[in-house]
């Protein structure tokens, strides 16, 4: 869109003069609203947005100087009582009204108006207007008849470029608002995604696979095996896992039964324990997801189970008992390695 030019500056003029009566203020108004205007240009669709827009900065801006007396420069004094209204921001929302034939829902928006205020506002005026038996094109007609003076026109044109104001008004506040909710979405979304990938929760996914293979095949493939963890190696050789090492802290372990099932193309060795209720899992690492950076130890929980993980050599060793952490903790604490 063009920015804002002599024409733009004119119309603010108008309705700057409208709303004080003084030449003086309103034109040092009208400048600064076109210098902001232009330089806030880009954020609006049309010039009808602009012009809005920075009607909206000379009332404000008019709400925060002082009272200043009219000065009777080029302002029709009729207009000075025709227009009155009896609250500053009515004054510009009725001066609005005769500059430009512009929405009722428009100034009230721009102005932060209540519809219902402004109306009986224009409607007063306009009994005055009758009273007086002028029209509302003839008032239009006389606001057209402000124009910039030469001087005025060589000042805008010579003057220079004015400092426009970084104010944190609700559009930039909004635009921040924006950008750091999507940065927090962002580091949110990386932390759920650390999360996710973390030892304890993708073991907690394998503890779950585990023991849906083991409540899924046959007691029948179970043999007795009275004796401890730390006695698995043999039995685990004779079944075709080879060069098992048992970790420390599971070595003493007491375990009744014992079996292998299928799991991910390869061997599970899988223990039972009656005292608690559980089970020692053994199996190749990589089957777990636990070989390269994942090997070393940990814990997991899973409803009423209680796990604990670690790795030995190509080997992992699985527990999860059917009891709580304490349990988990008695049983793992003949070891040195810390869970």
């Amino acid at each position: 869109m063009d920015v804002p030019g002599p024409d733009f500056t004119e119309d603010l003029l108008r309705f700057a003069l409208l709303r004080t009566g003084n030449r003086r203020v309103a034109f040092e108004l009208a400048q600064r609203a076109s210098a902001e205007g232009e330089a806030n240009a880009g954020q609006w669709r049309t010039r009808r947005h602009l012009f809005l827009w920075a009607a909206r900065f000379v009332a404000d801006r008019m709400e925060s100087l002082p009272p200043c007396l009219p000065d009777g420069g080029d302002l029709p004094p009729e207009l000075n009582s025709l227009l009155r209204a009896p609250s500053p921001r009515l004054r510009s929302a009725v001066a609005l009204h005769c500059v430009a034939e512009f929405k009722l829902a428009e100034i009230s928006q721009a102005l932060r108006l209540r519809p219902r205020e402004m109306r009986a506002a224009l409607a007063e005026v306009r009994q005055r207007m009758t009273l007086a038996g002028v029209s509302e094109a003839q008032i239009r007609g006389k606001v057209r008849l402000i124009v910039l003076s030469a001087d005025e026109r060589h000042l805008l044109e010579n003057a220079p470029s004015l400092k426009v104001e970084r104010r944190f008004g609700a559009e930039r506040a909004l635009g921040v608002a924006a950008v750091c909710l999507g940065v927090f979405m962002f580091l949110g979304w990386v932390v759920w995604e650390r999360w996710r990938e973390s030892d304890p929760v993708q073991m907690r996914a394998q503890m779950q696979r585990l023991l849906e293979v083991s409540g899924a095949s046959e007691p029948a493939g179970l043999e007795k095996f009275d004796g401890s963890a730390g006695e698995t190696p043999d039995w685990l050789f004779l079944h075709g896992l080879e060069g098992v090492e048992v970790p420390e802290n599971f070595v003493s372990l007491k375990l009744a039964s014992a079996r292998v099932l299928d799991f991910n193309g390869g061997k599970l060795a899988q223990f039972t324990m009656e005292s608690p209720q559980g089970l020692l899992m053994v199996a190749p690492a990589d089957s777990l997801g636990l070989g390269g950076e994942r090997a070393g130890v940990g814990r997991t929980t899973l409803g009423e189970w209680s796990g604990a993980w670690a790795v030995a050599g190509p080997y992992a060793f699985f527990l999860a008992v059917r009891d709580s952490e304490v349990e988990l903790d008695r049983l793992l604490k003949g070891g040195t390695t810390r869970f």
